[in-house]
């Protein structure tokens, strides 16, 4: 299979890491509160407080590089234009006959389709299919 206009750099994809580590930055800021309420409550010396603060502030920085880095890379792969779009179809639909392979099939469908979406009301089936 030829190499398709998508990768895992997605806006989803890279949304999803975003979240992620929005989550894990959270947790750790969490984290340097309950150590600076167990430092005042006397549970934790001096010494022992800062290594655990520092540790968890190094931690928060790694945490906020790679937020920074994410956040430029979901901005410039929304960028996509519409010849841009246009020309992933393209490449598609080139390559989906050469296909034979059910798999190598589904991830090329994935390069261009975000999501599918099945509505039945009775007998009636509605599908929206969202590109990317």
């Amino acid at each position: 299979m030829k190499a398709s206009c998508y990768t895992k750099t997605s806006p989803n994809y890279l949304q999803a890491q975003k979240d992620a580590l929005e989550l894990s930055l959270a947790k750790q800021m969490q984290a340097v509160n309950i150590i600076n309420d167990a430092y005042e409550m006397g549970d934790y010396t001096r010494e022992e407080w800062l290594k655990r603060k520092q540790k968890r502030e190094k931690e928060m920085e790694r945490l906020r590089n790679e937020l920074d880095e994410m956040e430029q890379m979901v901005k410039r792969e929304e960028q996509y234009t519409n010849e841009e779009r246009t020309a992933c179809i393209l490449q598609f639909m080139e390559q989906i006959p050469e296909l034979k392979n059910a798999r190598d099939k589904n991830a090329l469908y994935r390069t261009i389709i975000n999501r599918i979406i099945y509505y039945k009301n009775g007998d009636t089936i509605k599908i929206q299919i969202n590109f990317k």
